[in-house]
């Protein structure tokens, strides 16, 4: 099977020890392309309470999951054999304390102010806020964690100059949909500019899938360029 054809089928059964599951752990991504599989393996498809031991995920959801973060993945998801990935957690206590450590909901708190308007939905970007003194939380609740995209979002629609308290810094979109960058792409020794445009929300150290005006897409990686 060529590349262009590669599909994907999911798991029956994995083992993980974190609480965010990925597509990199439901399936073997090793037949896609590596532009492609750099975009699809970190897509978080469920996420495992901080006590349980188990989870059922239904295929169907994975699948839709990687399909709204990675649109090239739409014809390639398979889910044959049992209708759910059985999923196991492995490690102890270690395991569990260091995931609630690093979990968006457990970081401390900072707080922003808007320097753009920003529509119910949209993504909150590095550059649609500054950072300001936190006072008595002068907009509850109004951003979310998106954890499909790993990005915070608004609730509603938000004007510029409103005081809010970010869930986490880091989920910041580095690159927001439709944004056209200029990036580099490499060609064996041969190194060419053009403009191609974000095709998804994505925090800082994600892989980005990109597309040009002549509808090539690329995947962006941070500090390597695009291939």
């Amino acid at each position: 099977m060529s590349f262009a054809q590669a599909q994907v089928t999911l798991w029956d059964r994995v083992e993980v020890r974190g609480a965010e599951i990925t597509l990199g752990q439901m399936a073997d991504l090793s037949a896609l392309p590596e532009a492609l599989r750099l975009a699809a393996a970190p897509v978080i498809v469920a996420r495992m309470g901080n006590r349980a031991e188990t989870l059922r995920v239904p295929k169907a959801e994975i699948a839709e999951h990687v399909r709204l973060a990675v649109p090239a993945m739409r014809d390639r998801i398979v889910e044959s054999g049992t209708p759910e990935v059985s999923v196991s957690r492995i490690g102890g206590r270690e395991d569990r304390a260091s995931m609630a450590v690093h979990s968006p909901a457990d970081v401390t708190r900072q707080c922003v102010e808007l320097v753009h308007a920003l529509s119910a939905g949209e993504a909150v970007g590095v550059a649609d806020v500054a950072p300001v003194a936190c006072q008595a939380d002068p907009a509850p609740g109004a951003l979310y964690y998106d954890a499909l995209h790993r990005v915070a979002r608004a609730r509603r629609d938000m004007l510029a100059g409103e005081r809010v308290v970010s869930p986490w810094i880091a989920t910041l979109a580095a690159y927001k949909r439709g944004e056209t960058k200029e990036v580099a792409v490499k060609a064996g020794p041969v190194v060419v500019s053009r403009h191609a445009t974000a095709l998804q929300d994505v925090p800082r150290g994600v892989p980005l899938f990109m597309a040009t005006a002549e509808g090539h897409a690329l995947v962006a990686r941070p500090e390597r360029g695009v291939q």
